[in-house]
């Protein structure tokens, strides 16, 4: 019977052929769409409900959480600001940025400090270490004798290996705090 047909003919009759098949297969997926969310719903719905109520627990926990924490902070400030009030008390020396400053007091354009560090002994004087470079050798004697002639520093030394070149010397000067009299 497709023998006799034109060839216009069984052309339209394949067009209504992939039409037909295109049409089915597109029922077919939106049937199973619809199976599948209409069995995926119920499950969509618990875990949306299952979700809200962690949130809630979670800001519950979070309030808690925040009561806690603030009431152990202010303990420990606490704590911390009485240990303050008792050293401030206990040591009547300066500190190390009245320290620092006297140091910068007496440098010079030649001299340019790079590091600073402040070690507080029992039994023995406070000592300061400056590590910096010196443009002379000149220009690091002058900075540490202006440094001996401060009042709040016994003594400056610097050691022999810093004074190996004649320019730009890198130097780490050990200065010992003058003892407070009291």
């Amino acid at each position: 019977m497709i023998n006799f047909l034109s060839p216009e003919a069984k052309q339209a009759v394949k067009r209504e052929y992939f039409t037909r098949v295109v049409s089915v297969w597109m029922l077919l997926l939106a049937a199973v769409a619809t199976v599948g969310a209409a069995l995926l719903g119920p499950t969509y719905v618990l875990l949306i409900r299952q979700l809200d109520a962690l949130s809630q627990e979670i800001i519950t926990l979070e309030k808690e959480s925040d009561t806690e924490q603030y009431l152990a902070t202010r303990e420990a400030l606490s704590g911390a600001h009485d240990l303050a009030l008792q050293l401030a008390v206990s040591y009547s020396g300066p500190t190390p940025s009245q320290i620092l400053t006297e140091v910068r007091k007496s440098q010079t354009d030649a001299i340019v400090i790079y590091g600073f560090s402040y070690e507080r002994a029992v039994g023995r004087p406070d000592a300061v270490t400056v590590r910096g470079t010196a443009s002379t050798r000149e220009a690091l004697a002058q900075f540490t004798a202006a440094l001996e002639r401060n009042p709040l520093f016994a003594r400056a030394e610097v050691p022999v290996s810093d004074l190996a070149s004649d320019r730009e010397l890198p130097f780490t000067l050990t200065i010992v705090l003058a003892e407070k009299k009291t």
